[in-house]
């Protein structure tokens, strides 16, 4: 298997994975986006997924980065749903920060991705203050 593209260096230590993969949560046929599940309580939950866009197969693994204080902060999901999207199902949050992946695009070369959870329109203000 061919290994995935080398990330950026950190340069925001409060949000670790911003910058790092082209800040740009849709290109070369895919997408990073955000499904939110439940807001209630102390912590909300979400399905982080990526899809293709432009028709082509999506080719597994995809690698989903979360922030660096998850315990598994970098997951490699490789089932492909229907053969157009990945899914990282039920990641749990107190805050807001941004998610990276890296997928293949049609071409076969890796890409990345990211999507800042501040950016959701329906997470409630609480979790952004954060």
């Amino acid at each position: 298997m061919k290994r995935t593209r080398r990330s950026r260096e950190i340069t925001n230590i409060d949000d670790p994975q911003r910058g790092r993969w082209g800040r740009r949560s849709r290109r070369g046929g895919r997408r990073l986006f955000v499904e939110l599940l439940n807001t209630e309580g102390r912590i909300f939950q979400f399905n982080a997924v990526v899809e293709s866009t432009d028709g082509s197969s999506l080719e597994g693994p995809v690698v989903f980065y979360l922030h660096d204080t998850y315990p598994k902060s970098v997951i490699w999901i490789r089932k492909i749903h229907e053969g157009r999207r990945a899914v990282l199902e039920e990641v749990t949050s107190y805050g807001v920060y941004t998610i990276g992946a890296q997928v293949k695009n049609a071409q076969g070369k890796w890409i990345g991705l990211e999507f800042n959870l501040a950016k959701l329109d329906d997470l409630p203000e609480r979790f952004k203050e954060r």
